[in-house]
């Protein structure tokens, strides 16, 4: 069997990451190295880290100094020595099946396998997304995938994907340090450069959100260099015009969610950086099909109320209820 390097970030997470290591470490496909990057906390993360080194020696365990979860990622890919990467956040978990099943997908000439998730909530609500294509792809397709976005698509995050290394190795592509998005970024540049993929729709990981902070105030800071990061992204797919015209809608989409939520929490100078930022790429949202009707006349409710000026409990309560229909419709276009 090929060993696959199992990369996890982390940083204070003490109250989750048994339950990530546990589901990691009994999986049927045996063969297997995690690399637990301890990136400066100061909890005991950095603690637990070392007791499942001692526990099972497929198990390693680093401490570095805080650099954001991109240098923690970069770092476990430099220290990988399995022929596949995979990358876990600490907070999630995988089915126990999930790499036996997955291996089975690479042959010669792939360089990655994609896979569906389940999206699991602190009130036992569980959503599952549904991807709509599968098999065998070029990567660009594949790319298109992960852009049309949650689902129906493949997500652009890299938790529910496993990379050759030695393809990864070939584009020399390093995670940049941005707060949100960095994984869209890396992605995106990575399958310029990447062979075929294989979208496996079946759900193996276990996203976990946690309730209640999306809303702080904070929070929203990290879209200024989150709106950079898809921009970059959008840039890097000119002179392909389905993926860019995509990446150009995905960017509206994210950021003007972002941006009603930074009304809502009455963060009023996001709120109007945001959407001043993306007034430009509008129109590619309006004209993509990938972006359902109900979706935009989302958008263009809560563009209204939030132009006159209407109370921020208010439209917090309208924003969150279409988002959570979005949510349970999930398997269509949201």
């Amino acid at each position: 069997m090929d060993k696959i390097s199992i990369i996890i970030p982390v940083y204070n997470v003490e109250s989750y990451i048994d339950r990530c290591m546990e589901s990691i470490l009994a999986q049927d496909y045996e063969n297997i190295e995690v690399l637990l990057v301890d990136d400066g906390s100061n909890d005991n993360s950095g603690y637990l880290c070392d007791k499942y080194a001692q526990k099972d020696n497929r198990v390693k365990s680093f401490h570095k100094p805080n650099g954001g979860v991109s240098s923690a990622r970069n770092f476990g890919i430099a220290h990988a020595e399995g022929k596949y990467i995979s990358f876990v956040d600490p907070d999630d978990w995988l089915e126990r099946d999930t790499y036996k099943n997955i291996i089975e997908k690479f042959d010669e000439n792939t360089d990655a396998v994609f896979f569906s998730y389940y999206e699991d909530f602190d009130d036992s609500e569980r959503i599952e997304h549904n991807p709509v294509k599968s098999g065998k792809v070029s990567s660009k397709e594949a790319l298109f995938n992960c852009l049309i976005g949650m689902g129906y698509g493949y997500f652009t995050s890299v938790w529910n994907k496993v990379f050759r290394k030695s393809a990864l190795d070939r584009t020399g592509v390093e995670f940049e340090k941005y707060s949100i998005a960095e994984d869209e970024l890396w992605l995106t540049k990575v399958l310029n450069n990447f062979g075929d993929v294989y979208l496996l729709p079946e759900k193996y990981y276990h996203w976990y959100q946690r309730q209640g902070s999306a809303l702080r105030a904070g929070h929203f800071k990290k879209w200024y260099s989150a709106l950079e990061a898809k921009k970059l992204v959008a840039d890097c797919l000119k002179g392909q015009d389905r993926l860019y015209d995509l990446a150009c809608a995905k960017l509206y989409d994210n950021t003007f969610d972002i941006a009603w939520q930074a009304y809502a929490a009455g963060d009023k100078e996001t709120y109007r950086f945001m959407k001043s930022s993306v007034a430009g790429y509008k129109n590619y949202f309006i004209r993509n099909e990938n972006f359902s009707r109900f979706k935009k006349l989302r958008f263009f409710v809560l563009g209204t109320i939030t132009f006159l000026n209407l109370p921020e409990r208010f439209v917090g309560a309208v924003g969150k209820i279409n988002r959570y229909r979005i949510k349970k419709i999930i398997g269509k276009k949201p």
